[in-house]
C-alpha cells in the first residue's frame, strides 16, 4: 500500500491506510489457495534464490518484473498472518518463521518486515545487509510506543483522497 499521497508526498491520514489494508485482506482471501507462494524462495541461500528469481522473471515476464519491483521498492513488508499465538514460544515461532502455515507469507529479502495476527500480537525480523541495528531499533521503539488515539490525531491534520488499491498496481 501507499504510505503517502502520490501528487502532495504527505503521509496518508490512518483512515485510508485502514481502507487500503480492508483491501489487501480482501483482494488476499479472493486468491485460490493454489497460488505460488514465492516468499519461501526468499528463505533459500542467495545464490539459490537468485538463480529461481531469473527462473520467475523468464517464465513470468512483464507481470512478474512490476509484482518483485513492487516488493523491492518497498519501504517495509507487512505481514497479516491469520494465526492468532497466545504464549512467547508460539509468538516466536510464528514471527521467526512463519510456521507451517504462514512460512510463505514472509520476503526474507526485504530489510524490514513486520508481522501482525489477528489477536494483535506483532513481531519485527530486519535483514541487516541494508540497514544498521540503531536505525531499526529505534524505528520499533518509535511505533511500540504510538497509541492509536495517537496516530488517528496526527493522522488528521492531512486530508486527501482515498487511493484504492488497484490503481496502485
Amino acid at each position: 500500500i501507499e504510505l503517502v499521497h502520490p501528487s502532495s508526498g504527505d503521509p496518508l491520514p490512518i483512515f485510508d491506510l485502514e481502507e487500503e489494508l480492508r483491501q489487501c485482506i480482501v483482494l488476499a482471501d479472493s486468491l485460490p489457495s493454489s497460488r505460488p507462494r514465492l516468499g519461501l524462495m526468499t528463505s533459500n541461500n542467495r545464490d539459490a534464490w537468485a538463480q529461481a528469481r531469473e527462473k520467475l522473471l523468464q517464465s513470468g515476464g512483464l507481470a512478474m518484473e512490476t509484482a518483485l519491483e513492487r516488493l523491492q521498492s518497498g519501504a517495509l513488508l507487512l505481514n497479516l498472518d491469520d494465526e492468532a499465538p497466545v504464549s512467547r514460544q508460539e509468538c516466536g515461532d510464528l514471527f521467526w518463521t512463519g510456521g507451517l502455515k504462514s512460512g510463505p507469507n514472509r520476503w526474507f529479502d526485504k530489510s524490514i518486515q513486520i508481522m501482525v495476527t489477528n489477536n494483535g500480537k506483532a513481531g519485527l525480523i530486519a535483514e541487516h545487509s541494508m540497514m544498521d541495528g540503531m536505525p531499526v531499533i529505534n524505528f520499533s521503539d518509535f511505533i511500540t510506543k504510538m497509541t492509536y488515539a495517537h496516530a488517528r490525531r496526527q493522522s488528521t491534520a492531512y486530508q486527501s483522497s482515498p487511493i484504492m488499491v488497484e490503481d496502485i498496481f
